[in-house]
């Protein structure tokens, strides 16, 4: 897969990460309050990549323009610089590959939020389960020009540390904007009370033995609930789960 215009995207370490439409732009901070008064986060390039789990901007092609030093120790690179310019293709076997780059651009085409798990075969004979969220990433003419994802290794990194570091960088919304239902339809799927207390907490990262402890319920009873809730979305995973749910958890729309 060719390069091309490597640099039509600009990641430098002073620019704002800042959450637009339904993935995020990079402006400079002279422009933040100007432009993006109301969703300015002011979490830079250099603080996002910083964070302890995989984060990468891929351009339209699934190209790396940008990643850190986790993302290249997962696919066994001596450091980040070593990534950029690479892409999936130059890791994983190719099936792996293309289940990937299909996302990436469900992500640009759909230009929507998108929330996966993949198991993932480098053709250094590594495999591992990765939880990713991938974002459109917007340029300043509203136009997308790549992806911001960040992921982590299923079994290595704990979830709610990721999710509540997503939420840190305002991505999918400010925790104050979670709250309780009474009960909740879904494009026509009804949950009850206690199925809407138990989707409140996935959303957040929460594990079923969290679950089952703030709600003083049994792990087995959460785990019950969570299969019911699945059932009724007819969705398999955890993450696809989650995909279904965060919108009307986390987002304005609840």
């Amino acid at each position: 897969m060719k390069r091309k215009n490597f640099n039509a995207c600009d990641t430098s370490d002073q620019l704002i990460l800042t959450p637009y439409k339904n993935g995020i732009c990079l402006i400079y901070p002279e422009l933040a309050k100007k432009k993006f008064l109301n969703h300015n986060t002011a979490k830079t390039v250099k603080k996002t990549l910083e964070m302890p789990f995989n984060s990468y901007f891929l351009n339209k092609n699934s190209i790396v323009e940008r990643t850190n030093h986790e993302t290249a120790d997962m696919f066994g690179l001596p450091s980040a610089k070593h990534a950029i310019g690479k892409s999936i293709f130059d890791s994983a076997k190719l099936s792996c590959a293309r289940q990937i780059r299909n996302n990436d651009l469900e992500v640009i085409n759909s230009k929507k939020i998108k929330i996966s798990d993949v198991a993932v075969s480098l053709e250094n004979l590594s495999n591992f389960n990765v939880l990713s969220i991938k974002l459109p990433w917007y340029s300043l003419t509203g136009e997308v020009i790549g992806i911001f994802g960040s992921s982590i290794i299923l079994g290595k990194h704990p979830i709610a540390d990721f999710m509540q570091s997503i939420l840190y960088l305002g991505l999918l919304n400010q925790p104050s904007q979670f709250f309780y239902l009474s009960s909740l339809v879904i494009d026509e799927i009804y949950l009850t009370e206690r199925e809407c207390d138990i989707s409140f907490f996935l959303v957040r990262g929460k594990t079923a033995n969290e679950i089952a402890n703030i709600l003083h319920l049994s792990k087995r009873t959460v785990e019950n609930y969570l299969e019911n809730i699945k059932n009724k979305f007819n969705v398999n995973s955890r993450s696809q789960l989650i995909e279904k749910l965060f919108d009307h958890f986390i987002s304005n729309k609840c």
